[in-house]
């Protein structure tokens, strides 16, 4: 039985408001990194979604501009028999 266990975080991230921009557009081309709201004084509400531990959460802390990352909600979802090319796992959004 193959099983794949997903984290999905809440983040709020403070973002130095010169640099949202640039911020933005390195979450944007990040894979499991979903932007969801932008307020006007450089907060990002965004989710995160990966199988293993804390890479792109890291990745999301250390990006140029970014002054803190906080978590705010966590969850994970484990996925039974599914085959990572299939559209069932298309359709759930599953970033494995």
């Amino acid at each position: 039985m193959n099983a794949a266990r997903i984290n999905i975080s809440g983040v709020l991230v403070s973002v130095n408001p010169k640099k949202i921009e640039q911020v933005k557009k390195t979450f944007e081309e990040m894979d499991g990194v979903e932007i969801h709201l932008q307020t006007d004084d450089g907060q990002l509400i965004v989710t995160v979604e990966e199988e293993h531990g804390g890479e792109i959460m890291l990745a999301v802390h250390r990006t140029e501009g970014v002054i803190a990352a906080n978590l705010v909600y966590h969850n994970f979802e484990l996925f039974r028999d599914i085959d990572p090319n299939s559209d069932e796992k298309k359709q759930s959004g599953m970033m494995i």
